[in-house]
């Protein structure tokens, strides 16, 4: 209902649903997902840090195994953080998502673009060149590397990884 309603505009109206579903299982990650992008909608970021952090350090502390509704907590909290410049909070909560989901190259890249955003360029290119290990030909994770490394002030480098990455997709017929 609260996705309904954000979608149609109805922002006090997809709170107010998301906080009902919080009230009615504050157990359940749900309630503050709809409610962090209710508020997201609105750019009410820092609200999404005072309702997720504290969201998530109960999750942490009454749940044995809270990686799941911490994980989906998580890039929201830090994209808070971000917009609101607090770029080493954003970095670590998206580092703490990306332990949480190793595999998935989009919490990866976020965790490069919130370095790129913090200006730790060497840490953003080391985060992409290890997404890129479990995420092979990840374009994404190659431009995010390359624009730390031209940002960084290593522009050839750059510019060479990307003409390597599309010299390899042209000769891939199936790309």
């Amino acid at each position: 209902l609260s996705q309904a309603q954000r979608r149609l505009g109805d922002y006090a109206a997809a709170e107010a649903s998301a906080h009902g579903v919080i009230t009615q299982n504050p157990k359940s990650p749900w309630g503050y997902y709809a409610l962090a992008e209710s508020l997201e909608e609105r750019h009410q970021y820092q609200a999404v840090v005072d309702e997720l952090s504290k969201a998530v350090a109960d999750f942490r502390a009454t749940s044995a195994d809270a990686s799941f509704d911490v994980g989906l907590l998580l890039p929201h909290l830090a994209f808070a953080y971000q917009e609101l410049g607090q770029h080493d909070k954003a970095i670590a909560s998206f580092e703490e998502a990306r332990q949480l989901a190793p595999k998935d190259p989009a919490i990866a890249a976020y965790l490069v673009e919130a370095n790129i955003a913090g200006k730790k360029y060497a840490a953003a290119v080391d985060a992409a060149k290890g997404a890129l290990v479990e995420n092979p030909g990840d374009l994404r994770l190659t431009r995010l590397e390359a624009q730390a490394l031209r940002q960084g002030g290593k522009p050839d480098q750059g510019i060479a990884l990307l003409e390597a990455a599309v010299k390899e997709h042209a000769d891939d017929p199936t790309a």
